[in-house]
């Protein structure tokens, strides 16, 4: 089966790391995988003030676009990104393996 990754990169406000973890902690582990998501890894670069994680989703990625697009639509989601703290730039793409 194709297993399909997308990696997230979040440039943050200066200083704003630990409440951005905090805030992403509470609530993307416990509804991306309703969704048939998988967190692969998430980490914090505090000094350059950067948040990286790994999402994957057993599909191609139309089907991981599909599950995206419910997931967006999750009221619990919704609900989670009106207290989200703000972030500077986002870079999203879909990666594979390199070896």
């Amino acid at each position: 089966m194709t297993r399909t990754v997308q990696l997230r990169r979040y440039e943050l406000e200066p200083g704003g790391g630990r409440e951005f973890v905090a805030w992403w902690g509470s609530w993307i582990p416990r509804v991306r995988p309703d969704h048939g998501f998988a967190i692969e890894f998430a980490l914090l670069d505090d000094a350059a003030d950067e948040f990286t994680w790994a999402v994957s989703f057993d599909g191609t990625e139309d089907e991981f676009r599909a599950a995206e697009a419910r997931y967006a639509e999750d009221p619990r989601r919704i609900e989670a990104f009106t207290t989200a703290p703000p972030l500077r730039r986002q870079h999203i793409a879909f990666v594979t393996p390199a070896t």
